[in-house]
């Protein structure tokens, strides 16, 4: 893919903006978040090998950011960033709206937080099957008594099921469930 176009620039732009905000990317997601190749000499990737969940298969997927210190964070640090992502971008969330971080020393904070517009806040977090059912219990009923909202996303229908029971049989309200791609 050339780089030389008016669309080209306008697309780099957009990806550098949504590096500075999600950190780490997958190549599928530069691809088709942003129509441009993940290999773009503005951008550092790495290719590796990464299980969409805890316990399936390891596939092959390029990671992308714009600071090389990303890359060297650990591959499932980077699929979670990349998780993280891919619900930021479903839902149209602007960059300002969204905080991140790649160094989460807390279990108990989420993994990103949609700042709406109308002031609420929003925890985002991300199951690929590490959480026992007390953990979700524990981060559902935390964050309902913290934040206005919760989306849960997960690359699991499996997993996706488990956490809708856990919700559903603490009456928890205000909570989304995604199912996300990886890579």
């Amino acid at each position: 893919m050339s780089s030389n176009t008016p669309r080209d620039a306008q697309s780099i732009e957009l990806l550098r903006v949504a590096l500075e905000t999600d950190l780490v990317l997958t190549g599928r997601q530069v691809e088709e978040f942003f129509g441009l190749d993940p290999r773009h000499p503005s951008f550092y990737n790495r290719d590796c090998y990464a299980a969409p969940t805890k316990n399936a298969r390891e596939v092959r997927v390029t990671f992308v950011a714009a600071q090389p210190e990303h890359l060297r964070l650990s591959t499932a640090a980077q699929r979670h960033l990349a998780l993280t992502a891919e619900i930021r971008h479903a839902y149209g969330i602007e960059p300002d709206e969204w905080s991140v971080s790649a160094d989460k020393e807390s279990l108990e904070q989420p993994d990103a937080i949609w700042h709406r517009s109308t002031g609420e806040s929003v925890a985002i977090e991300i199951d690929v099957g590490t959480y026992s059912k007390e953990r979700i219990v524990h981060k559902l009923l935390r964050y309902s008594s913290r934040y206005s909202g919760q989306v849960w996303g997960t690359p699991s229908k499996k997993r996706l099921l488990k956490i809708a029971s856990e919700i559903e049989a603490l009456g928890i309200k205000n909570v989304k469930l995604a199912t996300l791609r990886f890579p």
